[in-house]
């Protein structure tokens, strides 16, 4: 194979181990490998970044082997981030696989193949080998355009790169978070998007991501990703040891491998999935955001850290529309929510029910927020301790105060 691999790796020899057959097999001609250093607080890390090491010295077929090796640790944002720029200096294009990323044979011969038929398209910014669904309309084609793309074995041109920005400089302007909702054309979508994005801006030095960034990167152009009509890679990396995927029940841990039909059938239309985009949506990022508000209080306390570090402010809405069929509630709510927009540029807005007891993970994330509302003066009373509206009580005040 002529297009060149590179190998992400940091301190799981037994991963590292699968990932790299997988490579061997596939026999690139070059092969780039970025290594972060071990943490100086994990006792026997070193030890498991050596052995990690140890496994790209396996090399036996004809090979070019170019290291990046990090003495210190760097973390799991800035060490991907530099060495993918370390690799598109040396190259126009690559493919790329990280320790826990376990491709299906043909993610190869997609990607060299991708690569090659959209290399002097710049609507299109990334060739993802991992489709989230599993299949998407494989009865009628073998990829499709998407908005958003996996980065779980990926790959892309040195003129899609260079609009790579660690700290996401361009979100602070206004047109391009306009740009962006457009792109998206979907309010949901975007809100979700805009509150990852002000918090990589406030925080990219200290924040342990890199594919935010990336995604933000491609969104602010308009670039499309391509996504196979079915999937060809499955994280074999969920679980405690893992940074960001730990929970073995998720939804998207170890997706299926599958193959697609050869030779590939080439696209003539350049168009966005919408329908895929919603779907992946649902699936990818609001289930799982959900999931994380719902049981993960170390994703609460994550956002208390940083919006506490930055100019980006938690507010805590008592929200009288929740669980209610009175349009009245709904008309304030939009109001509130419409003045809070002018106001604010830079929020994280929480919604509490007042329709039902208050829970004490809603306790949590009002302590921490740095503003309260009110939505809506008839769920109070002159006598709290004999007549409320909703459930709404004054003991509810000796925890929160609006």
């Amino acid at each position: 194979m002529n297009t060149p691999v590179t190998f992400i790796i940091f301190n799981r020899p037994d991963t590292t181990a699968k990932v790299f057959e997988a490579i061997r097999e596939a026999k690139p001609s070059k092969l780039f490998v970025i290594a972060d250093g071990p943490r100086a607080d994990k006792p026997g890390e070193a030890e498991k970044c050596a052995a990690t090491r140890a496994i790209i010295e396996q090399v036996d077929w004809k090979c070019e082997v170019i290291k990046n090796y990090s003495d210190v640790n760097l973390g799991c944002g800035i060490r991907p981030a530099t060495g993918i720029t370390w690799v598109f200096e040396q190259v126009e294009e690559a493919i790329f696989l990280e320790d826990d990323c376990l491709p299906h044979p043909s993610f190869f011969t997609f990607c060299e193949q991708m690569l090659n038929r959209y290399k002097d398209d710049e609507r299109i910014m990334m060739i993802s080998g991992t489709n989230f669904l599993e299949e998407w309309k494989f009865n009628i084609q073998d990829y499709h355009f998407s908005y958003y793309g996996g980065i779980w074995g990926w790959a892309s041109w040195k003129r899609a790169w260079k609009y790579y920005d660690h700290e996401i400089k361009l979100w602070g302007r206004k047109e391009i978070r306009d740009r962006i909702c457009d792109v998206l054309s979907s309010d949901k979508q975007f809100k979700a998007r805009a509150k990852i994005f002000w918090i990589t801006y406030q925080n990219s030095s200290c924040l342990n991501a890199w594919n935010y960034q990336w995604s933000f990167a491609r969104l602010a152009q308009s670039g499309l990703s391509v996504v196979p009509a079915r999937n060809l890679i499955s994280n074999i990396g969920f679980g405690e040891n893992s940074t960001h995927t730990k929970s073995k029940n998720s939804k998207i841990a170890e997706l299926k491998l599958l193959d697609l039909k050869y030779p590939i059938k080439m696209n003539d239309f350049t168009a966005v999935d919408r329908n895929y985009d919603r779907k992946f949506f649902k699936k990818v990022i609001e289930n799982n955001l959900l999931a994380k508000l719902k049981k993960n209080l170390i994703f609460f306390n994550y956002f208390i850290f940083t919006i506490k570090g930055s100019c980006m402010k938690m507010i805590s809405i008592l929200d009288t529309s929740i669980c209610s069929s009175n349009l009245g509630d709904r008309i304030i709510m939009d109001a509130i929510t419409n003045v809070m927009e002018d106001i604010f540029d830079n929020i994280l807005t929480i919604h509490i029910q007042t329709h039902d007891v208050i829970s004490k993970t809603s306790y949590q994330y009002m302590r921490g927020s740095e503003l309260k509302l009110l939505g809506g003066t008839n769920l109070l009373s002159s006598n709290m301790n004999w007549y409320n509206q909703w459930k709404v009580s004054l003991w509810d005040s000796m925890f929160v105060k609006i």
